[in-house]
């Protein structure tokens, strides 16, 4: 790109774009916490900011889309009206997931038709693992690699002063027709040092109220996420976030993490938090400070972990301070039951403690929950099974069976690629289906996409079968098992929301013969 024209006051505008999706898996809004950081900076440093998150500010605009799809979210109309009335000279899109990234690129053509002179960033996960290809968009200027706090700071610094952006670290774009990376930006490694996110830019109201009229698998709802670290020593061959975060763990301090979590508090009225990071338990020391600094504090507010914790981290003594400090809800990426298969995979997980650290959880008071991967390149129908198995009967309280999904950038994604199952042709379109979780995109060595479909559903609803039969058919060991989980009014309400749940699960299926975890927002 050539030197930016000198703008002494930038505007600048992130925007998470609407979303494109099958009815099934029917998403509800969260706030888009990557932006709400890089805001936040911006703001810190004088730059005039706003977030647009066009999803959830249009929900009740659901349009029909080719192959069965609905886009939920802001019309092109009212987008248009939007920017026009803003004007911005930066425009950051999220593109944090390969399934969305068509969203990314609407909403880049929208801008670049609106305001033809403005630069179009993008970043996220799926932008950073494909740089190269998101670049062959003409709408887009360039794609933020990685963290993107100080590498967009330093963009509008660039558009400010009016300099070349050529030389900013962390970025891939054009230079003279072709595309070019910069050298990576080294992480943020205090951070501390960040602003919390810029909340007040946020439709919060719209995040709090949407809980409600979901259904929720919150226990005191209104719920808030937040991030207390980031990244990720692990080396699990489907995971993409290792693209932004990196393989180094960084954690903010515990005062830090309570201070964010009074703020939203008594700001917004926050009961519940989930932890979004990808390895909380990594320093069991420090998630007992944050707990003994809760406790001190006297916050009470229930949390649940929903990414997952790594199970060999887990011990009774910092489990014990969890449940004391509100905790409520366990997440463990178990995965697999086939052990080859885990190998195969990356995930150091001993099934066999894993079984005993799920039964000291609901020995606890836990509810217990495992994300499964079904559907890895070379495996058979028997290991898939195996993995029901095992989630059956591990004393599970909740499953969720997923696709393996070749994401670009993962390790997944060159074996795909090596078993010729994947190749790099293939497009982003809606209708290929092309990296959704929960619908196969992707014929593996030994099976279909509908038989992998039809193995997940299978899954959900042997796992379904198998927990009502064991409530009911032992109605004994049934109170021994729950008597540590429902110990008061707030526990048993929580318990009857539950099985509710399940029954509509249950009813959807005989309806429409999938599986649906969630439902449609009532508008």
């Amino acid at each position: 790109m050539k030197p930016l024209e000198r703008i002494a006051n930038p505007r600048i505008l992130l925007i998470f774009p609407p979303l494109t999706v099958l009815p099934t898996d029917y998403p509800t809004p969260d706030p888009p916490l990557g932006l709400a950081y890089i805001a936040a900076v911006l703001e810190k440093h004088g730059f005039d900011v706003r977030i647009l998150d066009a999803f959830a500010q249009g929900l009740d605009n659901v349009e029909l889309r080719s192959g069965s799809f609905i886009r939920i979210g802001m019309s092109e109309h009212s987008t248009k009206k939007y920017l026009r009335e803003f004007t911005p000279d930066l425009v950051g899109i999220s593109c944090a997931y390969t399934a969305h990234a068509g969203d990314a690129f609407d909403i880049a053509r929208l801008v670049k038709e609106t305001l033809p002179k403005a630069v179009v960033a993008v970043g996220g996960a799926h932008a950073t693992s494909s740089a190269r290809q998101v670049l062959t968009d003409p709408n887009i200027d360039l794609v933020v690699m990685g963290e993107g706090e100080e590498t967009v700071l330093e963009l509008a610094t660039c558009l400010k002063n009016g300099e070349d952006i050529s030389a900013v670290k962390g970025i891939t774009t054009r230079v003279d027709g072709q595309i070019v990376e910069t050298p990576r930006r080294p992480y943020i490694q205090n951070l501390d040092a960040l602003p919390f996110p810029a909340w007040h830019l946020l439709p919060m109201q719209i995040y709090l109220e949407v809980q409600e009229a979901t259904r929720s698998y919150s226990m005191r709802p209104p719920r808030m996420n937040i991030i207390t670290s980031r990244g990720c020593p692990g080396n699990c061959v489907f995971c993409s976030i290792h693209s932004v975060w990196g393989h180094r763990w960084r954690s903010r301090s515990p005062e830090n993490v309570v201070a964010e979590m009074e703020f939203l508090v008594q700001q917004y009225g926050v009961r519940e938090f989930y932890v979004l990071d990808d390895n909380l338990t990594l320093n069991p020391k420090r998630v007992i400070k944050i707990c003994d600094l809760m406790i001190k504090k006297g916050l009470d507010v229930k949390w649940a972990t929903p990414n997952g914790v790594a199970i060999w981290t887990i011990n009774e003594e910092l489990l014990v301070k969890m449940k004391e400090s509100g905790y409520y809800r366990i997440t463990f990426g178990i995965e697999s039951g086939n052990e080859e298969i885990l190998k195969i995979i990356g995930k150091p997980v001993d099934l066999g403690k894993a079984r005993e650290v799920i039964k000291l959880c609901n020995r606890i008071g836990l509810w217990t929950h495992s994300t499964f991967i079904i559907g890895f390149p070379a495996e058979k129908k028997e290991s898939i099974m195996k993995t029901i198995d095992f989630a059956k009967k591990s004393w599970l309280d909740f499953a969720s069976f997923y696709v393996a999904t070749p994401y670009p950038g993962t390790e997944l994604h060159r074996i795909y690629r090596e078993y010729n199952l994947v190749s790099d042709d293939d497009k982003l379109q809606y209708g290929s289906q092309y990296n959704s979780i929960t619908k196969a995109g992707y014929n593996t060595l030994y099976l279909t996409r509908e038989e992998l479909d039809e193995l997940r559903n299978k899954a959900y609803q042997e796992f379904l079968y198998y927990k009502l039969a064991r409530l009911f058919i032992n109605p004994l060991t049934s109170i021994r098992y729950l008597w540590p989980k429902i110990r008061s009014l707030e526990d048993l309400r929580y318990f009857a929301r539950l099985m509710s749940n399940v029954m509509a699960v249950y009813f959807g299926r005989w309806k429409t013969g999938e599986i649906r975890t969630h439902q449609k927002r009532r508008i």
